[in-house]
């Protein structure tokens, strides 16, 4: 029997499917609409507008994927390890359609649109559109579970998303249809797991050794599926699409070029693997919240992203795409195992360190406050200080 719980998802499942078949049969119609707004919205481009824009989606994108580790590091395991699950399964399953569908970015396709990001991987879905509604609606989800304030929760969720896909076709960089079908998928990625009985399953993995083996086989296997994908798919490769590309950004793109981009990219589901085995080894005693903590966790994960950003960009530079390749899978693994262990470990010592410095300092303020109060009260009672009956003070008498 169907319920409430299970019949949102199966509606939405159905919408997707449709979504999917739309992107994958009429692409040439709802592309050609889709160009048009897109050259409407850029019918009023500044210097100023393209900024503000540019700066939006990386902006949120990094704050999104910054919610889990915070979430995780400083709030919640169970939470936090749900929702990194979240939004790295985003991430691949978007690169691994890309790779499946190979549909071409506006600018690429359409002279008259302006390629303001010049973005060098294939456009289908939004990767963008999908990973911004997957978490958004994922922590929604938990935001509600009070019943209050549902309405507006809800409305801000919406006017995020909106903001996402708006900068997304204005940069020339998605089709409208392509951020559709991305936030299609990305919600009912967020329906899934809110569903208990996933949410059961995948938290298993940090618990039972042989579901972590068995998730980091899986996750080998996705990996060599794009493998397979970018060595014998084939595409029928425009010259347009390279002469356009090359009229906006002033760079070089073949087939081969948004191929091994979403190839690279698919190495993030060993991000995962990572992740999981270091949840599994975690162990830390509990620990309150405190505003120290979460900008640790913060300033944890700013650090080590920029690190691995800085040495994939200077890697993919100057070495063959193969040695790019293995580098990337060690990095992606090492990224989820910094992520899943060190940081909650170091900020697990940081709080239980500053706490018995602040239980010592209360314990010794205590104490002499207490030494304070024993002074004051043996004042107060010393026999000396007492007066006779007489109005005379006791004491021995004199001889």
């Amino acid at each position: 029997m169907l319920t409430n719980s299970t019949l949102l998802p199966l509606i939405w499942s159905l919408f997707a499917i449709v979504c999917v078949i739309i992107e994958a049969v009429i692409t040439s119609d709802v592309e050609w609409t889709s160009s048009e707004l897109a050259e409407w919205l850029q019918s009023g481009r500044s210097s100023g507008l393209d900024w503000i824009f540019i700066i939006i989606s990386p902006a949120v994108i990094y704050l999104l994927l910054a919610s889990g580790l915070v979430v995780y590091a400083s709030f919640s395991l169970r939470l936090g390890s749900l929702g990194i699950t979240c939004e790295i399964l985003a991430i691949w399953i978007g690169d691994v359609m890309k790779l499946h569908y190979q549909h071409p970015r506006p600018f690429w396709n359409y002279s008259d649109v302006d390629g303001i990001e010049c973005a060098k991987d294939w456009g289908a879905p939004s990767g963008h559109a999908f990973l911004s509604a997957a978490v958004i609606f994922f922590y929604l989800g938990e935001w509600i579970r009070n019943r209050k304030g549902v309405i507006w929760k809800f409305l801000l969720c919406i006017l995020i998303v909106f903001i996402i896909d708006l900068d997304r076709v204005y940069l020339g960089v998605h089709f409208y249809f392509q951020v559709v079908l991305g936030n299609c998928l990305g919600i009912l990625l967020a329906l899934t797991f809110h569903n208990l009985k996933v949410q059961e399953f995948i938290l298993k993995i940090g618990e039972n050794w042989k579901f972590l083996l068995a998730s980091e086989i899986l996750y080998a296997l996705f990996l060599m599926w794009t493998g397979f994908l970018y060595l014998f798919s084939s595409s029928n490769w425009e010259e347009k699409w390279t002469f356009n590309f090359h009229e906006s950004c002033k760079g070089t793109l073949k087939y081969n070029t948004p191929m091994f981009a979403g190839v690279l990219e698919s190495t993030i589901i060993l991000m995962l693997g990572g992740f999981w085995i270091g949840r599994y080894f975690l162990k830390i005693e509990p620990y309150k919240i405190t505003k120290q903590t979460a900008l640790l966790g913060f300033v944890l994960l700013l650090l080590g992203a920029g690190i691995d950003q800085g040495i994939e960009q200077g890697i993919i530079k100057y070495v063959s795409e193969t040695v790019s390749f293995i580098v990337f899978c060690i990095l992606r693994f090492l990224a989820g195992l910094y992520i899943g262990f060190v940081i909650p470990r170091v900020v697990s010592r940081y709080y239980i360190s500053h706490a018995k410095e602040h239980y010592i300092q209360t314990a010794k303020n205590e104490l002499e406050d207490n030494n304070k109060y024993n002074e004051n009260i043996s004042k107060v009672e010393d026999p000396t200080d007492r007066k006779s009956p007489d109005g005379e003070a006791s004491g021995d008498p004199e001889n």
